[in-house]
């Protein structure tokens, strides 16, 4: 069936604590994504320009990093013009930060700690995969 475009389906996690990044990436997984992980925004966006990203993926993007913030992040990609669907992942919400999240385009805001149903929702969306069982 769609086994090409499956496999393609790539999340992009950006938060400095392991745990976060391996909980996300088994949610994934969950879902038939592939997650790559990166522990700094930098890293990602090295990778990012080295490797490229593919079509259908989104990134997932902690707003409380050292050096570059999540925030930060979605601007550089934007000043790139990478348009990548990005979700922002906090466990310090407030409504100014999920004003600035959907003004920067963020398609999602994810208070930590969230259900895995609340994520599973959320990554449907994302991905474009609203009519996947």
């Amino acid at each position: 069936m769609g086994d090409k475009n499956e496999k393609a389906r790539t999340v992009f996690i950006v938060d400095d604590e392991p745990a976060i990044t391996d909980a996300l990436s088994s949610f994934a997984s969950m879902l038939d994504l592939t997650a790559k992980s990166f522990a700094s925004a930098a890293e990602f966006l090295q990778y990012s320009e080295s490797e490229g990203l593919p079509d259908s993926a989104c990134l997932i993007v902690d707003v409380r990093m050292p050096k570059i913030n999540g925030l930060e992040l979605i601007e550089r990609l934007t000043a790139l013009g990478i348009d990548i669907p990005a979700i922002v992942m906090t466990g310090h919400g407030d409504e100014s930060l999920r004003q600035r999240s959907a003004e920067l385009g963020a398609v999602a805001f994810l208070e930590k700690p969230f259900r895995p149903d609340e994520f599973k929702e959320i990554m449907r969306l994302a991905m474009g995969m609203e009519n996947d069982s």
